[in-house]
C-alpha cells in the first residue's frame, strides 16, 4: 500500500499505463511531493517529486500528446497570505519533471483575490481535456485566507496548457443545503468513463473550508445507497434532513420522499433523472433495505 515519503500524500492520482514495457511501472501515481510506481495498483514504490515543491492540495496527472502532465499547486502572495494558483509540470518518462509553471489563476470576473483556484482535476475525453476546477470563495474579512465556500466549474483544453472556461463560468457542482455535502465539494480525482456514462467521485464535508473536517467520499448518483438512507429513516415524522431521507424538505420521511427517489433513480444529484424503476421494483428495494436496516445503518451519517 502507499505510505508517505517523508511527508503527507495529498490526493494521490493514479493512472494505468499499458504502454510502459516495465510491468513494475504499470500503474503510476502522483501527489504531494512524491511519485509512485506499482505492478498491481496495491504495492507501491515511492520516489521523490521535487518539481512539485509545496503541493498540499489535490494533484492530477494524465498522459497527453506524448507526455505526462501533472497539475499541482503553485502560490504567490497577497495581503492576507498565500495566493493559490494551478501549475503544470511535465515529463516524458515519469522520472524527470520540468519545474512547475503557473497555467491558471482567477481574475477580476471571478472575484480575485477573494476567489482563488484550489485544484484542477483533468480527464482526457476524445480530442480534448476536461478540467474540473475547484474554486475557493473566501469570506471578505480582513486577514482571512482560509474561511470560505467551495464549488466546482468546468474548463477545457486541447494542449493541456491553454484552458478555456465554459458555460459562462456557471457552477457545475455546488454544496447541497442540509445535506452531507452542504459545506464544500472537492473533486479529488479524474472522471471515470464507463459504458457511455461519466462518474464523478468527490469528497465533501458538512463544514466550510477553514472551519472543520475534510469530510467523506461520495458519488453524484441516485442509487441503492439513497434507498438505504430512506429505509433507515422511514416514517420519521419531524426533524429529518436531506442526508436522512427527507428529499422534499418537510422534515418527514414518507411516501413523498419515496416518489422523489424513484423519479430521480440513477440521476446525478441535482441533474436530470435517468431510468425510473417500476413501482414494484422500488417497493422491493425499499423492503429489502428495511429488512436490512441495521446492515445499512452506517449510511445514515455522512459527517467527516
Amino acid at each position: 500500500m502507499i505510505e508517505t515519503y517523508g511527508t503527507v500524500i495529498f490526493d494521490e492520482d493514479v493512472i494505468k499505463d499499458p504502454q510502459d514495457p516495465d510491468p513494475n511501472r504499470r500503474y503510476k501515481g502522483l501527489g504531494g511531493d512524491i511519485v509512485a510506481f506499482s505492478p498491481d495498483g496495491i504495492n507501491w514504490d515511492m520516489q521523490p517529486f521535487p518539481a512539485a515543491g509545496k503541493n498540499d492540495t489535490s494533484s492530477s496527472v494524465v498522459f497527453w500528446q506524448g507526455e505526462y502532465l501533472a497539475y499541482v499547486r503553485n502560490q504567490g502572495s497577497w495581503e492576507n497570505g498565500v495566493m493559490r494558483k494551478v501549475a503544470l509540470s511535465t515529463s516524458t518518462d515519469f522520472n524527470s519533471w520540468t519545474p512547475k509553471e503557473t497555467i491558471f489563476t482567477t481574475d477580476a470576473e471571478d472575484g480575485n483575490p477573494w476567489t482563488q483556484p484550489y485544484a484542477l482535476g483533468v480527464t482526457p475525453y476524445g480530442d480534448q481535456l476536461i478540467g474540473i476546477l475547484w474554486l475557493l470563495h473566501l469570506d471578505e474579512i480582513p486577514g482571512n485566507n482560509g474561511l470560505g465556500d467551495m464549488d466546482v466549474q468546468l474548463m477545457t483544453s486541447r494542449d493541456g496548457r491553454d484552458w478555456q472556461r465554459v458555460a459562462g463560468r456557471d457552477v457545475f457542482l455546488e454544496p447541497t443545503p442540509g445535506a452531507w455535502d452542504q459545506g464544500r465539494i472537492m473533486v479529488s480525482t479524474t472522471m471515470l468513463l464507463r459504458d457511455d456514462q461519466v462518474y464523478i467521485y468527490y469528497t465533501s464535508s458538512e463544514t466550510r473550508h477553514g472551519s472543520g473536517s475534510w469530510g467523506t467520499l461520495g458519488i453524484g448518483l441516485v442509487d441503492e445507497t439513497d434507498a438505504a438512507i430512506l429505509a433507515s429513516n422511514w416514517q420519521t415524522l419531524t426533524g429529518a434532513t436531506w442526508a436522512r431521507g427527507d428529499f422534499n424538505g418537510d422534515g418527514a420521511v414518507d411516501d413523498i420522499d419515496a416518489t422523489i427517489l424513484a423519479g430521480n433513480w440513477q440521476a446525478g444529484r441535482g441533474g436530470t433523472s435517468g431510468t425510473v424503476p417500476e413501482p414494484t421494483i422500488l417497493a422491493g428495494l425499499l423492503g429489502l433495505c428495511l429488512n436490512c436496516l441495521y446492515t445499512y445503518r452506517f449510511f445514515t451519517e455522512f459527517s467527516g
